[in-house]
């Protein structure tokens, strides 16, 4: 049974000294500021504060529990018993009226939650992977995006909700990008992970990304916020390459091709011989050899264009190919894994091709990438009299035009015909016949005087 109730106007200090009844009932004050509030202090001796209100149609008064002292302070606790005293008397339960809001900030810390940058990056990824790309395969690109937003984007933007994040952030990231570039720290092979086109390369995934936020039925953002950026102000047009390698150079990779093991040396060959993009090549498997007909069917997955690509291999491709080692675990070519998986690595692995090249040459060869071989081989085959039309087929290019309609021939032949003049230009590089000693039974003839 409670003690007999007084009203007292509550201070910090009065609430302070309330104890609990030595008769064991409850201690009741009212507060004589804040109508309807009531605070009590039982067995345990902490007051606990409550609105008391009767509501409209019940017969008594409801006690509402707001809160204890001093873990909820007098003049909030005032505060709260003034709304749970509206509340009773608009007729509502305060509990239920309180479970309402705890659930609806629950639904909105959830709802933003969803709405981070990473969680709708990993939906933009499921998305992505699955729309079909070009022919009808799945977007190759995908992986590359993917990784490209793990490593530049979500770090900085993962726990964001991303219709907080800005024309400055996108700004902003990508400027530190371009200045992670540079050449290699001293001492050091890598150039810096940054630069030009990680900056492209960052810039694409982050428009891929926002244009879908904006677009997915969710309506994750309502606007696009580099939809007015101009990546070119931003990041400068891209480089045109035009880097082709001399006869001399051809030699050289050639030769530090047979001094490196296998698997990158077998493919620089390859590469060269070729004119395949390196993918192409490297994640190639058993059964997209042909060797009865002398071909490698790279399909639609690994491939730029609508449709795949059939390269014709030369006698030396083929060599090439026939030296390769057949594993029991897996069917690509180029494996590090028991053909389980396709070689990785490139970047260290132009490292060290770079230190056999410098054996294998005195001067050091300009920089080159590995795309060179291709526009190389592209290049050669012009210089061979080959047709363009030919020569874009050979390296995987559709034709243009009108012609990509209606003429349906593969140019299977002439593009093996091109690649054959390839290969003979290759071996004339990188192994030129001796020249002919001199007959000993020549006499050299020698001018005479005139008469």
């Amino acid at each position: 049974m409670p003690a007999a109730a007084r009203k007292i106007a509550l201070t910090d200090r009065s609430m302070r000294a309330l104890k609990s009844p030595k008769d064991g009932r409850r201690l009741t004050i009212w507060d004589a500021i804040q109508p309807g509030m009531a605070v009590q202090v039982g067995a345990k001796g902490r007051p606990t504060y409550f609105a008391v209100r009767r509501r409209a149609g019940d017969a008594q008064p409801t006690w509402h529990k707001v809160g204890e002292y001093p873990t909820l302070p007098l003049g909030d606790a005032r505060e709260a018993v003034r709304q749970a005293v509206r509340t009773l008397m608009d007729g509502k339960d305060p509990k239920e009226l309180a479970a309402a809001q705890r659930k609806a900030e629950d639904d909105a810390k959830e709802v933003a939650a969803d709405n981070t940058f990473a969680a709708v990056v990993e939906r933009f990824n499921t998305w992505y992977r699955a729309v079909p790309g070009k022919g009808g395969g799945l977007r190759r690109t995908a992986p590359h995006v993917a990784a490209t937003i793990a490593r530049e984007l979500t770090p900085l933007w993962g726990p964001r909700p991303i219709n907080d994040i800005t024309e400055r952030d996108v700004t902003r990231a990508i400027q530190a990008i371009l200045a992670r570039g540079g050449p290699p720290e001293p001492g050091q092979r890598r150039r810096g992970s940054g630069g030009p086109y990680a900056a492209r390369a960052a810039f694409a995934a982050a428009r891929l990304v926002f244009g879908w936020a904006r677009r997915a039925p969710q309506r994750y953002i309502a606007v696009d916020p580099i939809a007015e950026i101009d990546p070119v102000d931003l990041h400068g047009e891209p480089t045109t390459r035009d880097r082709v390698l001399a006869d001399d150079e051809i030699r050289a990779v050639w030769q530090a091709a047979e001094a490196t093991e296998y698997p990158y040396g077998p493919l620089v060959k390859l590469l060269l011989l070729t004119g395949a993009r390196l993918r192409e090549v490297a994640e190639a498997s058993w059964p997209e050899i042909d060797l009865d007909n002398a071909t490698l069917t790279v399909p639609v997955s690994r491939m730029k264009m609508k449709a795949g690509h059939v390269i014709p291999l030369t006698p030396t491709a083929l060599s090439v190919v026939g030296d390769l080692p057949r594993f029991t675990g897996g069917e690509y070519l180029f494996s590090t894994t028991g053909g389980r998986r396709p070689i990785s690595g490139f970047s260290q692995f132009r490292g060290k091709f770079n230190e056999t090249l410098a054996t294998v040459r005195e001067r050091p060869i300009p920089p080159f990438t590995i795309h060179d071989l291709r526009r190389t081989c592209r290049t050669g085959l012009s210089s061979l009299r080959v047709l363009p039309a030919v020569a874009e087929m050979v390296i995987g290019h559709l034709q243009a035009g009108i012609a990509r309609v209606y003429d349906l021939h593969r140019f299977d032949d002439e593009k093996r015909e091109a690649l054959a003049k390839w290969e003979s230009k290759v071996l004339a590089i990188v192994a030129p016949e001796p020249e002919p000693a001199p007959t000993e039974n020549v006499v050299p003839i020698r001018a005479g005087r005139r008469a």
